[in-house]
């Protein structure tokens, strides 16, 4: 990365609260100064260099924005896929920094049916056809109407957001906590 795409990403970073340190392996690490942020950017460290102008332009404009990469939120959450290990950070990052905002970065990885922010499908089965729907509404519904954390798996079989001849059998409040978009970035 160009040093001075760096020395003014971590000045404009550290007047809005955040330090910004290079780690012995050469990652950018972050650390907080104050506690409450607008919005996470949620990524693959292969799209570190490229958000940075975005992150620069949010904090900017007034949205306290932080990027927050994959690889470092599997190494710090643990859930039973990577896609809920996704929604447990956003949990905490509601929770802690009072986010209101998420933006997931990453599509599919070339031409694979792999990705490099998961997805989550509901399963919907209308005994003609069963059909899954894919829906980032997940990641945005955290909470259950009584504020605790909302799985989408309320049977505990492992399949999420069930529904059956239109009927739920997944039990969900279906309503965002959070703003949440995607850019389905390939490259």
């Amino acid at each position: 990365m160009n040093r001075n795409i760096v020395l003014v990403f971590a000045l404009i970073m550290i007047a809005n609260g955040v330090g910004v340190f290079a780690s012995p392996d050469g990652f950018i690490e972050t650390q907080f100064y104050h506690d409450t942020f607008d919005m996470v950017i949620i990524a693959p460290d292969i799209f570190f260099t490229e958000l940075q102008p975005l992150i620069v332009h949010k904090n900017t404009v007034g949205v306290d924005t932080f990027l927050k990469t994959t690889e470092e939120i599997y190494t710090e959450y643990h859930g039973r896929d990577d896609a809920e290990t996704i929604k447990l950070f956003i949990k905490d990052a509601i929770e802690i920094f009072n986010i209101q905002y998420v933006l997931l970065v990453g599509g599919r990885k070339g031409q694979s049916f792999q990705w490099y922010i998961p997805v989550r499908y509901a399963h919907v089965d209308d005994k003609f056809m069963d059909k899954q729907i894919l829906t980032d509404l997940y990641f945005a519904d955290v909470f259950k109407e009584n504020g605790v954390f909302e799985d989408w798996d309320s049977n505990g079989n492992g399949v999420f957001a069930e529904w059956s001849q239109m009927l739920p059998e997944d039990s969900m409040d279906l309503i965002p906590d959070v703003c949440l978009g995607r850019l389905p970035c390939r490259s």
